[in-house]
């Protein structure tokens, strides 16, 4: 599933089926490559769902045990400082021997864990015509930092000279 599809979903409480609003955002884990939670959002109120309170992701719904575990209004520390879907797809992808090889433009997640599956690189190009776009397997990749993911020099082909 692609991570940019899980923003607008409904969030919905399987204890009583109320809607309690739509993800906003996606809080990403860089050292685990996971979704570490959802932030949501309804009625100019936020809230930020833990990744492992979610019972399952859907194509139309992310669904939850209770409508109590959603903390409206209140700022959860465990998120502070952790990259946000577009800060995750802004960073730069380079291998172990220093070539840069492009920005990550999408991310596949497994929806059943919130595992990064995969990550599309895109390089070159003007508004996302023409250029290169490779896809990286989330275990080729070395390490994350706040600029830059690192993957092992065979983890992508590179592009033909001339």
């Amino acid at each position: 599933m692609k991570a940019e599809a899980i923003k607008k979903l409904a969030v919905v409480s399987i204890d009583n089926g109320a809607k309690l609003g739509n993800v906003d955002d996606l809080i990403f884990d860089p050292k685990g490559l996971r979704i570490a939670g959802l932030r949501i959002s309804a009625n100019r109120q936020e809230a930020v769902l833990p990744f492992d309170q979610i019972r399952s992701v859907g194509v139309d719904a992310v669904t939850i045990p209770s409508h109590e575990m959603a903390r409206w209004g209140v700022a959860d520390s465990q998120f502070t400082g952790l990259p946000r879907l577009d800060d995750f797809k802004k960073l730069k992808v380079v291998d172990e021997a220093g070539t840069f090889l492009g920005t990550v433009h999408d991310i596949d997640i497994t929806p059943e864990d919130g595992r990064i599956a995969s990550i599309e690189i895109r390089r070159g190009g003007v508004l996302g015509i023409g250029g290169e776009t490779h896809v990286i397997n989330a275990r080729e990749i070395t390490s994350v930092g706040d600029e830059v993911i690192v993957v092992p020099a065979r983890a992508v082909e590179p592009p033909p000279q001339g």
